[in-house]
């Protein structure tokens, strides 16, 4: 069973994460964060929900019996070793929030055609066959998020040299309007009502209130 600490912990992390995605999708341009700073974002919402979860229950029984904090941080530590070497591919990548596909098509057009080499348009992306390097982008509409992830020669100096130009191009460009920023800010409130009110009630006194309100009800 969870202690206070670790729901309001992972709780917290949750709500925390949730505000920065609405943060990221209110500007008013579209935010690009690289592929290791999205992922450890990620993983810093999910990871009280993974570590005090069911998962890292089971994990914390099997291997420390009666865990205390120690043993916590100690599965916390090897949680997070797994995760790095599960985000290798996050090095080569990058997220753009709040952008929609033609502004996003646009600035790479921009940025690349003026980059060394030459890059041509294909169906997933930008490729330069000289050089045999390239961009995928997939962009999904409904949550106004864009990935960029290189392949070919050298993927992780590309996608470094991607990531400044395609800032300082988006930052004077102007988004369509997006609910998805106000959709996050009320899941982080909701995440931080439910909590409390899931805390509020294991706790004695607030049963017997409720207990003694539905008494006082007629037919109570």
């Amino acid at each position: 069973m969870l202690s206070q600490w670790h729901y309001a912990f992972s709780v917290g992390l949750l709500a925390l994460y949730l505000l920065i995605l609405a943060r990221w999708h209110g500007g008013r341009s579209p935010r690009v964060v690289s592929g290791p700073a999205d992922f450890a974002f990620l993983t810093f919402g999910l990871g009280g929900l993974v570590l005090f979860g069911p998962i890292g229950q089971a994990l914390a029984k099997i291997f420390f019996v009666r865990p205390n904090a120690l043993d916590w941080l100690a599965l916390a530590s090897g949680m997070t070793l797994a995760a790095l070497l599960v985000s290798r591919r996050a090095w080569r990548r990058l997220l753009v929030y709040h952008v929609d596909a033609a502004t996003l098509e646009r600035a790479l057009d921009d940025i690349l055609t003026h980059a060394a080499g030459r890059f041509v348009r294909t169906i997933h992306g930008f490729e330069d066959p000289v050089q045999r390097r390239g961009i995928r982008v997939e962009a999904s509409s409904r949550w106004m998020t864009a990935s960029i992830e290189a392949y070919g020669h050298e993927p992780e100096r590309m996608i470094q040299m991607l990531e400044g130009r395609l800032e300082d191009r988006l930052r004077t460009m102007v988004p369509p309007a997006s609910k998805v920023g106000g959709l996050f800010l009320v899941g982080s409130a909701l995440t931080l009502l439910l909590a409390i009110g899931g805390w509020l009630l294991t706790q004695p006194q607030t049963l017997a209130m409720l207990r003694g309100l539905l008494e006082r009800l007629p037919g109570g």
